[in-house]
């Protein structure tokens, strides 16, 4: 009962601005990052993964369970990795002529303002096409997401 309170109040210091603060975590105008909170769920799952494996292998666990805590492994291993990779690797830089964003899984794009076409706001992203069918896809959980959208809208783009 001890650990899960710990737990949770943990949880509640993580999300706090006092957490993103001591990390040194700013929005900033012309930069989008992703804050230490994110971060520190992603080695939270991915510690999960190395739990279920230790359970796993000490044999902690109900054997008529064994299929399940398999894919709860491979599931918290994948998701982990992902995450860890998106959440540290995952960058942009804008300023008022162009935007450079890199991602893990399609790499650096750069794009000048005056090449956008389209402006997408599609469920948990915002998506920006440009005139060579190059897209750049940021992620709403991103920080700095505010300071591109009032950009956008400044040079008369609409979120539609």
């Amino acid at each position: 009962m001890e650990l899960v309170l710990l737990f949770y109040i943990a949880l509640a210091f993580i999300g706090s601005s006092s957490y993103q603060k001591f990390f040194g975590f700013r929005e900033l105008a012309g930069e989008l990052r992703y804050s230490p909170y994110y971060k520190t769920m992603a080695f939270f799952i991915t510690g999960l993964s190395f739990l279920l494996m230790t359970l796993y292998y000490k044999g902690l666990f109900d054997e008529s369970e064994e299929l399940t805590l398999i894919f709860l492994i491979i599931a918290s291993v994948l998701g982990g990795l992902s995450l860890l990779l998106e959440f540290f690797f995952t960058k942009g830089i804008y300023e008022a002529e162009s935007i450079s964003f890199y991602s893990v899984w399609r790499g650096e794009r750069k794009q000048k303002w005056e090449d956008l076409v389209e402006c997408v706001h599609k469920g948990d992203r915002i998506r920006l096409r440009f005139a060579d069918g190059t897209k750049i896809t940021v992620s709403v959980i991103i920080g700095g997401l505010e300071y591109l959208i009032k950009m956008l809208e400044t040079k008369g783009y609409k979120l539609g």
